[in-house]
């Protein structure tokens, strides 16, 4: 109910709902339900391309893997991100792939080589990929040289 309320008031909101509860019940109703209302659905905390094809087949807009808790667990995410990504290009129901619990600049890597839709990163790895210690190197190097310039 909230989710309806939510969609109501504010425009093209994306609800986001797990598969499966805190007592490990499947949403399959749930989800169902908000996406015959025409709810954008983002199914979120899967963690195998089985999920992901479940949630697919309910007709949500996103579908999100968490990548670093896949690692965790020794799984290969870069494989499930890449299995998730053939089979939603293939299936062509227009859901996309997002990929999060992203903890290292290679998993953000990783996730872009696997042709992954979307990838969401906090500041701290953002900050992380911007700085480079050559790049400031370099553009210190400039500002010195430009100071050499006639006026």
């Amino acid at each position: 109910t909230d989710a309806l309320g939510y969609a109501g008031m504010i425009p093209n909101v994306v609800v986001k709902i797990p598969l499966i509860t805190t007592s490990g019940s499947p949403n399959i109703e749930v989800i169902d339900t908000l996406v015959k209302e025409g709810i954008d659905i983002n199914c979120t905390a899967l963690m195998s391309v089985s999920q992901v094809i479940l949630a697919t087949q309910l007709g949500v807009r996103y579908v999100s893997i968490f990548a670093g808790r896949i690692d965790d667990e020794g799984g290969d995410y870069y494989r499930v991100i890449r299995d998730c990504v053939d089979f939603l290009d293939d299936d062509d129901g227009g859901t996309e792939l997002i990929v999060g619990s992203i903890r290292t600049i290679g998993n953000v890597l990783d996730a872009v080589r696997a042709r992954a839709h979307i990838v969401t990163v906090t500041p701290a790895i953002l900050d992380k990929m911007v700085m480079h210690r050559y790049s400031l190197e370099t553009v210190r190097q400039f500002e010195e040289a430009s100071k050499s310039l006639p006026k």
